[in-house]
């Protein structure tokens, strides 16, 4: 049973940290952990995590290139603010949409299940939920909801302390200035939500299908799936379902199934022993009975053949 990470808030640490697989996201990604992690995209994965940790706080943003859904958890006994930047595809945490200029804000209560299409850029302010109670208390009570930027309130006051972190490399915060960081988060917090006010993104019958589908397909990968079975499990068409899926993930029901499959097959792969298991076994085991096609598909996406990863660990 996964639970949410202890927080260690090492005030003025900044941190600028590319990542190139998911290994590397986790490590750059300070206080946050992500599991069940699938990439979307193909190519080269590329990412940026960065930020500064304040005494009470740390503001950060997370730029990630290309499409991926994981199970994350947000730090211990904080309250978490995303504020969606850039989008270049659907976002969505758990069964709410957020479009860009959109803010979500979560607990540690219970894991989140993101997933965006393409490339999306997420400021994120976590603090403690302490804090919270004293300054804007009304917060704590307004979790799991998405609501609207005002006058991009949360935008301009988070991406200007990045900015100002970011102009200084290397350079060595005083606790005065750190005070500082922290009253201007605070004061925006008073402003953006003295009366906050949830916007609703309502799901039509298709699009809580569409979720319903996601959700079958990642507890039942081991099995064979097929876009037929799932239309007739959920009384939908083939039609709708190609239409709305998209929509809220980037990509097709089919393609979505594929791509996780060979996402499990990477994971068992950089991980496993060429004295233990083969390639042929790893990959029929979830589904893939023609290596050759088998490869190439893999090699799409990850940039290397199945064998190079295996042997690399082994």
């Amino acid at each position: 049973m996964h639970t949410a990470p202890e927080l260690n808030f090492i005030p003025g640490l900044v941190v600028k940290e590319e990542f190139f697989d998911y290994k590397s996201m986790q490590n750059g990604a300070k206080n946050y952990l992500y599991f069940t992690k699938f990439r979307l995209g193909s190519g080269p994965f590329y990412g940026i995590h960065a930020g500064i940790q304040l005494k009470h706080m740390q503001v950060g943003y997370a730029d990630r290139h290309e499409g991926v859904m994981y199970e994350g958890w947000a730090p211990k006994e904080c309250i978490t603010i995303g504020v969606v930047q850039k989008s270049d595809s659907a976002v969505n945490v758990n069964r709410l949409k957020i479009e860009e200029g959109e803010i979500i804000v979560g607990d540690d209560s219970a894991p989140h299940f993101f997933a965006s299409g393409d490339r999306a850029v997420l400021l994120v302010l976590s603090i403690r939920k302490s804090l919270v109670a004293e300054v804007v208390p009304q917060l704590l009570r307004g979790t799991d909801q998405v609501y609207k930027d005002k006058n991009d309130t949360i935008l301009t006051s988070l991406s200007g302390i990045l900015e100002e972190v970011e102009s200084r490399p290397g350079y060595s915060y005083s606790a005065d200035e750190i005070e500082a960081f922290e009253t201007r988060v605070l004061d925006t917090l008073r402003v953006q939500f003295e009366v906050p006010v949830p916007i609703e993104h309502p799901l039509n019958a298709y699009e809580s299908i569409a979720f319903d589908v996601k959700d079958f397909i990642l507890e039942n990968l081991t099995e064979e799936c097929s876009v037929s079975n799932l239309t007739e499990r959920f009384s939908i068409s083939d039609k709708s379902l190609e239409k709305y899926f998209p929509v809220l993930f980037g990509i097709t029901p089919k393609k979505l199934i594929t791509q996780l499959k060979l996402n499990q097959v990477h994971e068992e792969l950089c991980y496993a022993s060429a004295e233990n298991v083969s390639v042929t076994e790893v990959a029929q085991r979830w589904g893939f009975s023609h290596l050759g096609r088998f490869s190439n598909a893999y090699k799409d996406i990850f940039g290397t053949l199945p064998s190079e990863d295996l042997q690399h660990n082994s």
